[in-house]
Parts: structure tokens; C-alpha cells; sequence
């Protein structure tokens, strides 16, 4: 029986991208989980500007549990600018999330935008 393992990287790429365009985001990543080969192909399909749109929590995300690497893809993608989810207070310009996110650690990045807003409630 044939495995998806070995189809040509050219075929599984177009699949991806089929993929990429209906919008399965999570399958993607799953996918990518599954081994280092699948992992090679489906990233840059995953952290494509399309999919950084699709998916505005990507930043927020990453700098509220401190994943760098995730955050960096994302700022690499060139989108220059994502709305803030539902129920924060600031539209983010992402140059602006960048400057700072480039002089202070993931905890001080969340402390910054999630903290200070509440204690300004208080």
C-alpha cells in the first residue's frame, strides 16, 4: 500500500498548499508535527502572510506563553499589522509590537500588554 511519505516533495507541496488555501491551519500543523520531512515542507506554508492574516492571535499567542520562535516566524512574515483579538483593549501595528518585543524577554512583553491594562482599570 502507498504511503503519503513517498509521494515526490513536489506532490505533497501542492497538497499542502490546497491545504493552505482552505483554510486548514490546524491540519497543517499537525502535519508538521508528524516528522522532520513533513515539517520541512508544511512550515513555510504555515507562516505564510495569508495564514499570519487568517490567524490573529498567532502574536498574542506567542508572547503570552513566551514562544519566540513562533513569534519570530510571524513577525518574519512582513504582515504589517494584525488586530488585536476580541476583548484586549489596543490594535497592535506589529512594528510596534516588534520594537519592543526586540528589547524585552516574552514575560516582560506580556506584563506590558496584558497587566498594565488592568491595573489602569483599578
Amino acid at each position: 500500500m502507498a504511503s503519503i511519505r513517498t509521494l515526490p516533495v513536489e506532490v505533497f507541496d501542492w497538497l499542502v498548499t490546497l491545504m493552505e488555501g482552505a483554510g486548514h491551519d490546524q491540519s497543517l500543523a499537525a502535519l508538521a508535527r508528524t516528522c522532520s520531512a513533513f515539517h520541512q515542507v508544511v512550515m513555510p506554508h504555515l507562516y505564510s502572510p495569508a495564514v499570519v492574516l487568517r490567524n490573529p492571535n498567532l502574536l498574542y499567542w506567542a508572547a503570552h506563553f513566551g514562544r519566540t520562535d513562533t513569534a519570530r516566524r510571524v513577525l518574519a512574515t512582513g504582515v504589517t499589522r494584525v488586530d488585536a483579538p476580541k476583548g484586549t483593549r489596543f490594535p497592535s501595528p506589529l512594528h510596534i509590537f516588534q520594537e519592543k518585543f526586540r528589547t524585552k524577554t516574552p514575560r516582560e512583553t506580556y506584563d506590558l500588554f496584558f497587566r498594565k491594562g488592568r491595573q489602569r482599570d483599578g
